[in-house]
């Protein structure tokens, strides 16, 4: 296996088990970042900073039986502790993107239709702001016509309880006369029955 990769000047990534990891889908030319979106290009400079590391650390270094993979290299500050990613590791990768993908894009057409309500209860919410300005108009004029109707009644309510004021006290005048009339006729009938 590891010959392989010496000869065919790439490298061959071998997962736990010894099988072999297809990573001709990481291999493109140089400008295969251009016209991509910063995800790609973010994992192909990824990809050419791991073989740039293998490549320095391969020469000389022995597979490790233990671990069941061929070592690149050991960790170090300056590469921040990168290493070539097993097959599983790939795959768990790509699944993820692919669910993430998945995930997103009905998102992002649910925004679209948010944006299009919003602006459908923003023109809904103007009508109604209009149609209260209207009402709340129709309203002051009709309170203002009552106001004015309002005032002619009162009008007249305080004449008729003026004129029903004074028919009181002229009824009260007459009955005081009738009261005066009555003990001027028992008085004069009180004359005429003694002189009689």
């Amino acid at each position: 296996g590891g010959a392989d990769a010496e000869d065919d000047d790439t490298i061959l990534m071998v997962d736990q088990q010894g099988d072999a990891v297809d990573t001709r889908s990481m291999h493109s030319t140089a400008g295969a970042g251009e016209g991509h979106g910063k995800l790609v290009q973010d994992l192909n400079k990824a990809r050419q900073e791991m073989e740039a590391f293998a490549d320095d650390k391969e020469k000389g270094k022995a597979a490790d039986e233990a671990e069941g993979g061929i070592i690149l290299g050991k960790k170090s500050g300056s590469a921040g502790g990168a290493r070539v990613p097993s097959k599983s590791e790939m795959e768990t990768l790509r699944a993820t993107i692919q669910t993430l993908c998945q995930s997103c894009n009905p998102l992002g057409r649910c925004l679209e239709y948010v944006q299009e309500d919003l602006e459908a209860m923003a023109k809904e919410l103007e009508h109604w702001r209009s149609v209260k300005r209207v009402k709340e108009g129709e309203l002051a004029e009709e309170e203002s016509k009552t106001e004015g109707s309002l005032i002619s009644l009162q009008n007249e309510l305080a004449n008729v309880e003026m004129q029903a004021k004074e028919k009181r006290s002229q009824i009260r005048f007459y009955k005081a006369s009738i009261v005066r009339n009555d003990a001027t006729i028992n008085r004069l009938l009180s004359q005429v029955v003694q002189t009689g």
